[in-house]
């Protein structure tokens, strides 16, 4: 059998989006959209597409789209658009391996699973990368943000937090999409129905006959 793959539900991962349609998803208007794409902010990606033809829009993925509406709401938190969409870009298209629990990971585009929050931590200084943290209900800020508490190797009071799980959902229902974690359990349900296909190439086994050779030539 194939090894199974997570995947998104269609459109999330290829292009289907008009900008228009991705501006009333993630409240940035579509002017904005296309200056940030005109000054390279954004580019189109494996996930999008160019268009061809005078005057037609370019088609954007839904993992594309998040990335917009992750944008808007760092810009209008004072982060300058070119910062915010490389951050947004870093949720949308790249996976994460939680550095506290290494045993959990999260797919592009994607919420870290369970009851935890999703926050993408963005450093005051600006050449520090930002990070996407899984943090749970239990967890203390310092043991995942300790670079911005004093006496931390990049501490300076501008860091930048966004919480990630209600900005998701909202971009995701709005285009079409189940909330995240509502798609994980559809994929689960459809990983175990694959599982429980047989392999690709078994041949169904004949089922032996109880009539015996006198019957059968009764009938005949």
């Amino acid at each position: 059998m194939d090894i199974l793959k997570i995947e998104g539900p269609p459109g999330f991962d290829t292009p289907a989006f008009a900008l228009s349609q991705v501006a009333a998803a993630t409240g940035v208007p579509v002017n904005t959209i296309r200056t940030w794409y005109g000054r390279g902010h954004f580019t189109i990606g494996m996930t999008d597409k160019e268009n061809p033809g005078e005057g037609l829009a370019r088609l954007v993925s839904g993992r594309t789209a998040i990335g917009i509406g992750i944008t808007g709401a760092l810009a209008r938190m004072g982060v300058t658009p070119g910062r915010a969409a490389y951050a947004a870009y870093t949720f949308a298209h790249t996976g994460d391996q939680d550095k506290n629990a290494p045993e959990f990971w999260r797919l592009p585009g994607r919420l870290w699973g369970g009851s935890v929050m999703t926050v993408l931590a963005l450093p005051a200084i600006a050449d520090d990368l930002p990070e996407v943290r899984r943090v749970g209900p239990t967890d203390t800020f310092a043991a995942h943000f300790a670079w911005a508490l004093p006496g931390g190797d990049h501490f300076n009071q501008g860091a930048v937090y966004l919480y990630l799980n209600e900005l998701v959902d909202a971009v995701r229902v709005a285009l079409g999409f189940p909330r995240d974690a509502e798609d994980w359990l559809l994929n689960a349900e459809r990983m175990a129905a694959q599982a429980m296909l047989p392999d690709a190439g078994e041949v169904p086994k004949p089922k032996k006959s109880t009539k015996t050779a006198a019957r059968r030539l009764e009938e005949e």
